[in-house]
């Protein structure tokens, strides 16, 4: 028999709010870009993210993004054949392959942070709306900030 768990809202907390919102930005951003051609998972937004910064092994991936090694190579392997990313050798270890982005997975990553930096500026446009004043929005930010890092 499962626990029921009869007292918890989330509709009516302020982190089922917050999650809600995080998840309908993210939603409507993935609408966006699947509008534009482009349909990224969230978990291959996070690889190609990654590879923008710098060349990196599976195994690099895998600690950044707390994915284990078989879904990771997979998801790779399917960003490889959308020619979004390659791998090279690395230069002193022959037994590592080094991931790196496309000009064609460039491209896609970048519009990706356009699509979601402008649906966040929608949320912004709100608190504006809202007469929220610049010091409860700075407020709510380094709450949020600090839950952040808090559970990361």
């Amino acid at each position: 028999m499962g626990v029921k768990c009869v007292n918890w809202k989330p509709q009516e907390s302020f982190a089922g709010l917050v999650v809600a919102a995080a998840n309908l930005i993210r939603e409507k951003g993935l609408e966006k870009l699947k509008s534009k051609g482009i349909q990224l998972s969230h978990g291959r937004i996070g690889v190609l993210s990654s590879l923008m910064i710098s060349k990196k092994s599976q195994a690099q991936l895998c600690q950044e993004l707390g994915q284990k090694a078989p879904s990771m190579m997979e998801m790779l392997q399917r960003l490889q054949k959308d020619k979004l990313i390659k791998k090279i050798d690395h230069e002193t270890d022959k037994r590592v392959k080094l991931w790196f982005l496309t000009k064609k997975g460039e491209k896609y990553i970048l519009m990706t942070q356009e699509t979601f930096k402008n649906e966040g500026r929608k949320l912004d446009r709100f608190f504006k709306k809202s007469k929220i004043s610049d010091k409860q929005l700075e407020e709510l930010k380094s709450f949020l900030k600090n839950f952040i890092e808090l559970y990361q």
